[in-house]
């Protein structure tokens, strides 16, 4: 026995001593480089162990906490990426790329102005940067200012002609601005230059929807899904073009693939709600405008306004959709005009005048909003004849992307014929 323990003994020393002679010496270039294949291979978890190791063997080496940073967002741990620019950023205050994916990082994690600050810095040290300039106009598009967002991806343009995600992002701002064919002059550009951009066909649908192409807008929108099948935002912009077209089954099939992808998504829980409430099913409706309203209470305008007239349709308490003490915080604007109507403070004369102000596109959509809450106050007075007047006036709007038109429409279906 104790001739073969020591046999055993010396069979493991020998295999240890071999494989020591054998074994590479794994440096930090090694590590570093092995970790740069594995992100551009999508293994974010793999590229962070290896930057781990690299860092473990060269911690004074900036470029490898800020490589880290990049992983650690890739990865969604915006905090962890926070951190690794932050010592990035220790160990050179002058690296503009640090302060690149620190924006990132923040603005991934809604902090707007942060980023928007990281990337003035990141700019500032390289003028030529072109990402940041986009990155910027993707802070700026998040707070509102459409302006911005235009110069910034101007910017980018001037400095990389060929740059498609500074085309996308300016159709976007274009589209916001009211401005959905310069929209899809700037996504058709984009696209045509990186056809795989899945958001750049999702944007130009929703330009098309705004022109009331319908049928471009769902082709797009296939686009998008077919490039990127977990794309909630596609599903829910081609649930939008379903509905304005009547195909209320269609739609309901794409907000319920919107919800499954991302359960917290607000504004397809209000299309949904919106399909249920032109089917018929008020009381489905009324859970998900609930719903949406929990998700994003300060922004829930519509919810709040679908709610409070699907409520009294059903002769119940509108306290719920909390409409009046809601409508008394918000700032002066159009929603806050529709809140002023519904909650009986504004005249009906005062309320269509309102909706007659503005250049033809925002009269438009507004009166199509407009003829759609007076005549559901007129529906619920039971005045028939009134109310359908005015949903007939929605849907000569011909605003076929907007929830108030598939309203009318359904409302319209419901009213007894007046012949």
């Amino acid at each position: 026995m104790r001739s073969s323990f020591l046999f055993l003994i010396g069979l493991l020393l020998a295999a240890f001593l071999s494989s020591c002679a054998t074994a590479p010496n794994v440096t930090f270039e090694d590590y570093f480089n092995s970790a740069g294949t594995k992100y551009a291979n999508s293994d974010f978890s793999g590229a962070i162990a290896d930057l781990d190791r690299a860092i473990a063997l060269r911690p004074g080496y900036a470029i490898a906490y800020n490589e880290r940073s990049r992983a650690k967002q890739a990865n969604s741990d915006f905090d962890g990426a926070i951190s690794d620019a932050d010592k990035a950023l220790e160990l050179d205050p002058n690296f503009a790329l640090a302060y690149s994916n620190r924006a990132n990082a923040r603005e991934d994690k809604g902090d707007h102005d942060g980023a928007i600050a990281d990337y003035d810095t990141a700019i500032q040290l390289n003028p030529s940067e072109v990402s940041a300039y986009n990155n910027r106009a993707r802070s700026k598009y998040a707070k509102g200012d459409y302006n911005g967002t235009i110069a910034d991806c101007d910017k980018a343009i001037e400095l990389k002609p060929d740059y498609a995600p500074a085309y996308i992002n300016r159709g976007s701002a274009k589209e916001a601005k009211g401005d959905p064919d310069g929209a899809i002059a700037d996504a058709d550009k984009g696209l045509e230059l990186n056809p795989g951009i899945a958001v750049g066909y999702n944007n130009r649908g929703l330009a098309k929807e705004d022109k009331g192409d319908l049928d471009g807008a769902i082709a797009d929108c296939d686009t998008a899904i077919e490039l990127k099948p977990d794309y909630a935002y596609a599903y829910n912009n081609r649930g939008i073009a379903e509905s304005g077209k009547g195909d209320l089954d269609g739609a309901f099939a794409d907000y319920n693939k919107a919800i499954s992808l991302n359960p917290d998504y607000a504004h397809a829980y209000i299309g949904r709600g919106v399909a249920k409430c032109s089917q018929g099913d008020f009381r489905g409706a009324i859970t998900d405008y609930n719903k949406s309203i929990d998700l994003n209470k300060d922004k829930a305008d519509y919810a709040r306004f679908y709610l409070n007239l699907t409520l009294r349709r059903l002769h119940r308490d509108d306290g719920p959709a909390e409409l009046a003490s809601a409508v008394a915080k918000w700032t002066d604007g159009w929603p806050k005009t529709v809140g002023l109507y519904l909650t009986r403070t504004l005249t009906e004369s005062g309320f269509l005048a309102q909706a007659g102000q503005g250049d033809a596109k925002t009269v438009r959509e507004h009166q199509c909003e407009a003829f759609y809450y007076a005549g559901m106050i007129h529906f619920l007075a039971n005045e028939p004849t009134v109310a359908r007047g005015l949903f007939e006036k929605c849907l000569a709007t011909n605003v076929t992307n907007f929830s108030e038109f598939d309203l009318a429409r359904a409302e319209l279906g419901r009213l007894p014929d007046p012949h």
